[in-house]
């Protein structure tokens, strides 16, 4: 018996709602204002990427500028932070955008999300996906999601 997939519109104000979630609650970040999606993907220096399956399948990718990367992991983790704890943190926050986005889904069902990876934030140019970029106090932030 196959399972049946639900054809989820995965809308921008999703997204923005799940970006403003997890930057205040998570990172004690607030959103400065929307950026220009050309000038965010010139800024972007790191990106990671989570696979989400279930009623509806799909893909998230988070890229963050190296400024903004390093103070969001700092404020997560209450501390200062070095490469290595950046590059996880911004692994946690693709996984942790993921689950707020879906969940936020009205195909509601259990979603397998994958391990996250570091992709190239070139990789983040996708005219199909719904597109968030915002401007931070550090730097700027881009999430795309994508539904397959």
């Amino acid at each position: 018996m196959s399972e049946e997939k639900h054809a989820e519109t995965i809308a921008v104000p999703t997204v923005e709602a799940a970006v403003e979630q997890v930057l205040e609650r998570m990172c004690f970040t607030t959103i400065m204002g929307p950026v220009d999606s050309i000038a965010a993907q010139r800024a972007l220096q790191t990106a990671a990427r989570v696979e989400f399956r279930g009623p509806t399948d799909g893909w998230l990718q988070v890229g963050c500028s190296g400024t903004e990367a390093e103070a969001l992991a700092s404020n997560f983790s209450g501390a200062k932070v070095g490469e290595e704890e950046i590059c996880q943190f911004v692994l946690e926050l693709a996984n942790m955008l993921c689950g707020v986005v879906v969940s936020s889904f009205e195909a509601h069902g259990q979603y397998d999300l994958s391990t996250p990876q570091a992709v190239g934030p070139e990789t983040l140019m996708d005219p199909e996906g719904a597109r968030v970029d915002v401007e931070l106090e550090e730097g700027v932030l881009s999430v795309v999601v994508h539904q397959a």
